[in-house]
């Protein structure tokens, strides 16, 4: 698991043992995972090919983890057999399935039940966590159909990936007969459950949930600033941002430079000068080394040159000249 920077869920080693295949190879690749998933198109965008799919069996649930390495587009035969859960290990995949669109950012959890049609793009370096479930599990004995495409309450996300875990384990440990227990079976039953569940309590398209993904750009925008203004003192990278806004970073580029006119790390950087401009009008005998690296500035001579081009002043002049008004 050496090329994971995002750790996956705890107690997943059984699954990371059982290697189908791995391969820097596109075409060998694209053939392998149509016989494991499902038959495909496949756009290769940009990056490495880097491609890995593992597998784990339980007795009708299917588990596992993949990843292309490169930005790809794909375009999967729409099933009435069974429907895909992803849980994003690391990185965002945009996601349309029946007319409905979404971007699962890193960490979250979320359906696919397609029927007509069914397109995902995963970004550079994606790997997703993926369960197939057979339809009739989820949808047997007069249920309503699931929706097409939803991401997981948050509050379910957890208890998902425990109850998973825990399939994995049980359906991985010896057992005497040789065959997988009988209670496999149950805590697959308790997973369909949970996904059912999620079904009928998942938030409508237009939550105010930040964690759901608003196809406003400028909630996305919003959503993105909220969190830098929470964290102005914290480190914080491109990955983080498109995390909290719900779309990929290529997404949250085009988007921020489209209606701020700059890049996210620039309107992020903006923001923790204003803080410090403010904090050093407000109390002019506050050590400016202090202040720089308490709201996130590491490199000072990188903070004073920038201060002075948003301000057309040094800090100290900030500070003496709030001084000199004062007395």
């Amino acid at each position: 698991m050496a090329h994971l920077s995002y750790s996956p869920p705890r107690n997943f080693d059984a699954l990371y043992r059982q290697r189908v295949f791995q391969s820097h190879q596109a075409v060998r690749m694209h053939d392998a995972a149509a016989r494991e998933l499902a038959d495909h198109s496949l756009t290769w965008r940009s990056g490495n090919v880097d491609a890995a799919l593992y597998k784990a069996r339980a007795r009708r649930l299917t588990l596992f983890s993949f990843r292309y390495g490169a930005e790809v587009e794909i375009a999967p035969r729409p099933s009435e057999e069974f429907i895909v859960v992803h849980h994003s290990i690391r990185g965002a995949a945009e996601l349309s399935v029946d007319g409905q669109h979404m971007v699962l950012p890193q960490g979250r959890t979320g359906w696919m039940a397609p029927r007509r049609n069914w397109r995902m793009r995963w970004e550079a370096g994606c790997e997703q966590l993926i369960l197939k479930i057979p339809r009739d599990m989820i949808e047997a004995g007069g249920i309503a159909p699931m929706a097409p495409l939803a991401t997981l309450p948050v509050g379910l996300d957890t208890q998902w990936l425990l109850l998973v875990q825990v399939l994995l384990g049980a359906s991985s440990a010896p057992t005497c007969a040789g065959e997988p227990a009988a209670w496999v079976e149950h805590i697959e039953q308790g997973l369909a459950s949970l996904l059912r569940a999620a079904s009928s309590c998942s938030l409508p398209r237009e939550s105010s949930d930040r964690n759901f993904v608003a196809r406003d750009p400028i909630a996305r925008l919003q959503a993105m600033e909220d969190y830098m203004r929470e964290r102005l003192g914290a480190p914080i990278g491109l990955a983080d941002l498109s995390g909290a806004a719900g779309v990929s970073a290529r997404v949250l580029q085009q988007t921020c430079q489209r209606h701020r006119q700059m890049s996210p790390m620039e309107l992020l950087r903006d923001m923790r000068l204003d803080a410090v401009h403010a904090w050093l009008s407000e109390h002019p005998s506050a050590n400016i080394t202090e202040t720089a690296l308490f709201y996130g500035f590491g490199h000072l001579g990188r903070f004073a040159a920038y201060y002075r081009q948003r301000f057309g002043e040094s800090p100290h002049q900030t500070a003496q000249r709030r001084c000199c008004a004062l007395s």
